[in-house]
């Protein structure tokens, strides 16, 4: 009766580590949705990839794992979009786009500077180069988000979230981040203001 005792618990045991394991391979699958309800149209950035909304219209995706950054611009990709509004979705979200956005949205900042009067809870770091390093992509790291560095800007500072740059939206606050291509590395913090844009030049 005892040996039996035993392999009873040993086989409760393994049903339960089985059952553990199986849940936590089972991913939870999340949705983002960005809905226009302006007669304008926009350029949004979906962790960098971009994506076009037609006025009405609406985008939506599905995300598993961290969370997805979410910026919306003016127009269609071009020299100097104004950005609207941003969201970092951690979870089930949807980001609406009012009139009322369109008259509060405010320009990028400087280095560490704050954009238009319009408040969005959120601001962005982007990161950038102004020449070929000569290392491959620039894989920057912060607050548990991963963005590339693929392109460099030579005639200046580029509009946040230009495309190449290594764009975070993330809420106000002082940030670490890390960095790294094949022969060079980089560490340091940043601030980030309400609506505002931490432009960091990286160089080697």
């Amino acid at each position: 009766m005892k040996m039996l005792n035993v392999k009873f618990s040993l086989f409760s045991l393994l049903m339960v580590f089985i059952l553990l394991v199986s849940c936590e391979s089972d991913p939870i699958t999340k949705r983002w949705k960005v809905d226009n309800f302006t007669s304008e149209d926009f350029t949004v950035l979906i962790d960098g990839d971009t994506r076009y909304l037609d006025a009405y219209e609406k985008i939506s995706g599905t995300f598993t794992d961290g969370c997805v950054d979410i910026d919306v611009y003016n127009g269609y990709a071009g020299s100097s979009p104004t950005y609207i509004k941003g969201t970092l979705a951690c979870s089930d979200e949807t980001l609406n786009i009012y009139n009322s956005d369109l008259s509060t949205s405010g320009g990028s900042g400087g280095s560490t500077g704050s954009g238009g009067s319009g408040n969005t809870g959120s601001g962005r770091a982007m990161f950038w180069t102004s020449y070929d390093l000569g290392c491959g992509n620039v894989t920057v790291n912060c607050s548990g988000n991963t963005r590339t560095i693929s392109s460099y800007y030579s005639s200046g500072s580029p509009t946040c979230g230009a495309s190449g740059c290594a764009t975070f939206t993330l809420t106000p606050g002082t940030y670490t981040y890390s960095a790294s291509c094949n022969g060079g590395s980089w560490n340091n913090s940043f601030t980030v203001t309400d609506n505002g844009c931490a432009k960091i030049q990286l160089t080697l």
